[in-house]
């Protein structure tokens, strides 16, 4: 009995404080895995992306992945959609991508324990985003707010043409900011740095910029403050 109390409680040991912005990258992975990466079609962008990552992490890492910043109600609705997808596709018996890439990243299998917690803990998270939505379309109902219902509906008709852009390789935010931050956002958490070579190969980065020492990546996440290890000299 005691052996298996040990495995059960590292199964549990699931990084909830990183599901948002894990979540945002693995719905940018599981539309653009069939795309390659694309320039920046923003000039704008790169410096807006910088300024947020200083601000707010996980408002800098939905804008470098869609090329826009979501409103309040846009990032509920998107919360709910991917929480709600994964879920549905548990009750089906099947493991959802969110999971499958969360295991991945994580280097170890999940046991059934682990994979029931995050189960758990995505019906919790679709419910939660849901409630605040319905209290929001009910404050609006009771107030007469007609503006902020219709901010609702457009909202998800949005999120939906985002998501069939995306899903052609049309999407017009940065994969490699994108990446960075969400590695970042990890790093930063656990206190650890990366090389550069590191960081190049996870996020894969043309690997012939290693003749320059990755400059160009290099000068990317210094000015997104990624967590870079000193060069030997």
């Amino acid at each position: 009995m005691k052996p298996a109390r040990r495995t059960r409680r590292r199964s549990k040991r699931v990084s909830f404080s990183l599901y948002l912005p894990r979540i945002y990258h693995f719905s940018f992975l599981i539309n653009s895995k069939k795309s390659k990466p694309a320039k920046t079609r923003n000039p704008k962008l790169p410096g807006r992306i910088e300024e947020l990552t200083a601000k707010d992490i996980e408002s800098a890492i939905g804008l470098a992945r869609l090329g826009v910043q979501l409103t309040h109600i846009q990032q509920l609705l998107q919360r709910y959609y991917l929480a709600k997808f994964d879920c549905d596709m548990a009750k089906s018996g099947k493991r959802g991508e969110i999971s499958l890439l969360m295991e991945r990243d994580s280097g170890n299998i999940w046991d059934d324990v682990a994979i029931g917690v995050h189960n758990s803990f995505m019906q919790h998270y679709a419910a939660t985003n849901l409630e605040e939505l319905c209290q929001i379309f009910e404050k609006s109902v009771i107030g007469g707010d007609a503006k902020k219902i219709v901010e609702i509906g457009r909202g998800i008709e949005f999120l939906r043409t985002i998501a069939t852009k995306e899903s052609k390789g049309e999407g017009k935010g940065d994969r490699y900011r994108t990446e960075i931050l969400y590695w970042k956002n990890i790093l930063d958490k656990r206190r650890e740095k990366w090389p550069i070579r590191k960081l190049a190969e996870k996020i894969g980065w043309p690997m012939e910029d290693s003749i320059n020492g990755f400059s160009k990546l290099r000068r990317m996440a210094e000015k997104l403050n990624f967590p870079l290890e000193l060069q030997h000299r």
